[in-house]
C-alpha cells in the first residue's frame, strides 16, 4: 500500500472511457488512485504547468479533439519531462506502441484489454522506472555526500560557459579550493566528522557565489567554483576573498567545534587555459602556489595572457600541418571479453607526436581541433587510417577483428558523413561489422534530432554504435531507447573507485542492469587492477579495457599480438584461472 494516494492525470476525450478507468482502479486498489480528467491536450498542458497540481503519472489518449498521434506525446513530454506517461489507446498497433516507447512513453496499453489490476501495475511500474532513471542520472552527475555537481558535470558546465564566452565575450573564472590540513581533522575527529565538515563547507561555498555560478566537489577535500559573466577580471578577487572569509569562524559539527582555512587558486579564461581541463589544471597549480605561500590565501595562475595566446597559436599552427608532416598516428588498445579473456575488438586512439618529439596530450589538442574545424579532416584521416589498418591485418591472414573509432560532434553534423563512412569501408573491402563507431553521451545529446537518423543509417548498414563515457552526461534515459546503439562504455571515473566507493559501485551496477535490460553490451573503461576486474565480472560486465590488460600500443605491436595470440597478464591468469586463449 502506498503511503499516499497516487495522483493521475487522464487525458481522454471520452468521459465514458475515463469513468471506466476510474472504476477499474477503484476496484483493483481502493483509495490508492485519485484521477483528474481532462478531454483536450491543451487542458492537460495547462494542468501540468500549473503550480496547483502535482501528478505522479499521466494516462494519455493519442486521439484527442486538438491533437492526433504521437505529436501529443511530444507536447506532454515537453511540459512534464519527469512524470511517467502511459499511452491508453484504442489503436492496437505494435509499430505505434514501439514508436511511443521510443519517444518517451513508459508503456502502451490498449483500451478494453486487461483490467484494473493490469492498469494499476503499469502505473506503479512506470513510476518506479522513472524514479530509477532520475536517480541514476543524479548519481552520475553529483557528489552523493554534498549533493554538489561532480567533476564530470563541472567540466560540462565549464565547457558551456567557455563556449558562451567565445560567442558573446565576458570573463570566466575558475577557483580551485583545497581545505588546509583536512587530513588532520579526519585523523583526529574521525571520517564521520570529516564528512560533516565537507557538507558544511559545501553550504558555505554555495553562499559565496551568485545564482548561475557553479560550486562542485572534484576530490576528497577539493572544491571548484565557476564564476561566469564577470564584467572584469578584478571582480574575481572579491569573490576569492569572500571564500577565505567564509572560513573565518568555526564549524560546529556533531559536538565538535572545528576551525579550518583554505588555499585558493585562480585561473581565468582565456589567458590561463583554452579548454576546461587546461583551465582546471591552471587553477589547481595556482592553489598549490597558495599552499606554498603559507595557506589561507589566494593566488593567480602565473603565465600571462600573451604567453598563453602565443602557445595556443603555435599549437594550432602545428596541428594544421600535422597530417601533411605525418605527425599524427594511431595507437590501438584491446577490448577483452571479461569471461573468456579473449580479444574481442580493438579501439583506435589518435596521437600527435609534434615535431617528432614528445606526444601532445589529446585533452589539449583535440578540443583545439574541434574548435578550429580541424577535426573534420583529422577525423576523416582517423577513419580511413583505421579501416586501412584493419584491411592490412586481414591481408596478413590474421584473425578478423572489429576496430572502434571515436567520433567528434562536428563529424556527426556533416551532411555526407554516412557516405564517407561507407566509402572508407568499400575502399578497403571491409564488411560493415568490422567497424564500430564511438560517440560520447554529451555529443549524442548536443543535437538529438540530427544524431538519431545518422546513427540509425549507420546501424542499418551493419556498423556497431557505442556510447562512450556513459554515466558522465545527464541525458534522459528515454533518449537511450531512441538511439540505434549496441554498446555502453562505462566511464573510467566510476571504475577507478568501484571497489572502495559504494556510490561508484552503485552507478556501475545500475548501468550494467540498464544496458542488459536493453540488450546492450557493457564495456568498462580504465580497468587497472585485478580487484576492479573481479568486481566488474561479478556485476555481469561484458568487456573490459584498460592498462591491466593492454596499454595503447603501435600497429606493429597489435600485429604481433594477433599473429601469436594474446596472453593475459600473470596476475589476471592467477585470479581467473581461465583456459588457454588466443584471438
Amino acid at each position: 500500500m502506498p503511503s499516499r494516494s497516487v495522483e493521475v492525470l487522464i487525458v481522454e476525450d471520452s468521459p465514458a472511457d475515463a469513468r471506466l478507468v476510474d472504476l477499474w482502479l477503484g476496484e483493483a486498489a481502493p483509495g490508492q488512485f485519485v484521477l483528474t480528467h481532462v478531454e483536450r491536450l491543451q487542458d492537460a498542458i495547462t494542468h501540468l504547468t500549473s503550480a496547483r497540481y502535482a501528478f505522479d503519472a499521466i494516462l494519455l489518449d493519442l486521439s484527442l479533439p486538438d491533437s492526433e498521434g504521437l505529436a501529443g506525446l511530444t507536447e506532454v513530454l515537453a511540459a512534464s519531462p519527469l512524470i511517467p506517461i502511459i499511452i491508453l489507446s484504442g489503436y492496437d498497433s505494435e509499430e505505434r506502441a514501439v514508436q511511443a516507447v521510443q519517444r518517451g512513453a513508459q508503456d502502451y496499453l490498449i483500451k478494453g484489454q486487461g483490467d484494473g489490476h493490469l492498469l494499476a501495475r503499469s502505473i506503479r511500474y512506470a513510476m518506479e522506472r522513472k524514479q530509477a532513471e532520475e536517480r541514476l542520472r543524479f548519481l552520475s552527475t553529483h557528489d552523493i555526500l554534498t549533493q554538489l555537481p561532480n567533476r564530470a558535470l563541472f567540466l560540462d558546465r565549464l565547457a558551456q560557459n567557455l563556449a558562451k564566452s567565445r560567442r558573446v565575450g565576458g570573463v570566466v573564472g575558475v577557483l580551485y579550493i583545497d581545505l588546509d590540513r583536512f587530513k588532520t581533522i579526519n585523523d583526529t575527529s574521525g571520517h564521520a566528522v570529516g564528512d560533516l565538515m565537507l557538507t558544511a563547507v559545501s553550504k558555505r561555498l554555495s553562499a559565496c557565489v551568485r545564482e548561475g555560478d557553479t560550486v562542485a566537489r572534484v576530490g576528497g577535500d577539493e572544491f571548484v567554483l565557476i564564476l561566469a559573466d564577470l564584467a572584469q577580471a578584478q571582480d574575481i578577487v572579491r569573490i576569492a576573498q569572500t571564500v577565505l572569509d567564509a572560513f573565518s569562524h568555526p564549524f560546529s559539527l556533531g559536538g565538535h567545534e572545528l576551525f579550518s582555512t583554505a588555499s585558493v587558486g585562480i585561473a581565468l579564461f582565456p589567458e590561463d587555459g583554452d579548454c576546461p581541463e587546461a583551465l582546471l589544471e591552471s587553477a589547481d597549480t595556482a592553489m598549490y602556489r597558495a599552499k606554498e605561500r603559507g595557506r589561507n590565501n589566494y593566488q593567480y595562475y602565473s603565465p600571462t595572457m600573451h604567453t598563453t595566446a602565443l602557445m595556443r597559436l603555435s599549437m594550432e599552427t602545428g596541428l594544421r600541418s600535422a597530417i601533411g608532416q605525418n605527425e599524427l598516428t594511431l595507437h590501438y588498445q584491446l577490448l577483452v571479453d571479461i569471461s573468456s579473456l579473449q580479444v574481442h575488438s580493438i579501439e583506435a586512439l589518435l596521437r600527435w607526436r609534434r615535431n617528432g618529439e614528445e606526444y601532445v596530450s589529446p585533452t589539449c589538442f583535440i578540443p583545439l581541433a574541434e574548435e578550429t574545424g580541424l577535426m573534420l579532416p583529422i577525423g576523416e584521416w582517423v577513419l580511413r587510417t583505421a579501416c586501412a589498418q584493419n584491411r592490412a591485418w586481414r591481408d596478413l591472414g590474421l584473425p578478423p577483428v572489429r576496430i572502434a573509432v571515436n567520433l567528434s560532434p562536428i563529424q556527426i553534423q556533416q551532411k555526407d558523413f554516412v557516405q564517407m563512412v561507407r566509402t572508407a569501408l568499400d575502399v578497403n573491402g571491409l564488411p560493415p561489422d568490422a567497424l564500430e563507431l564511438e560517440i560520447t553521451e554529451g555529443v549524442m545529446m548536443q543535437d538529438v534530432e540530427r544524431a538519431i537518423p545518422v546513427l540509425q543509417s549507420l546501424h542499418e548498414m551493419g556498423i556497431r554504435i557505442s556510447v562512450d563515457d556513459f554515466g558522465t552526461g545527464y541525458s534522459s534515459l528515454n533518449y537511450l531507447r531512441r538511439f540505434a546503439i549496441d554498446t555502453l562504455k562505462i566511464d573510467r571515473s566510476f571504475v577507478n573507485d568501484i571497489t572502495s566507493d559504494p556510490d561508484d559501485a552503485a552507478i556501475v551496477r545500475a548501468i550494467v542492469t540498464l544496458a542488459h535490460s536493453l540488450d546492450l553490451t557493457v564495456v568498462a573503461e580504465g580497468v587497472e587492477t585485478t580487484a576492479q576486474l573481479r568486481h566488474l565480472r561479478s556485476l555481469g560486465c561484458n568487456l573490459i579495457q584498460g592498462y591491466l590488460l593492454s596499454k595503447p600500443v603501435s600497429a606493429d605491436e597489435i600485429t604481433a599480438t594477433l599473429r601469436f595470440g594474446w596472453q593475459a597478464p600473470e596476475a589476471v591468469l592467477e585470479m581467473s584461472n581461465p583456459p588457454s586463449f588466443s584471438d
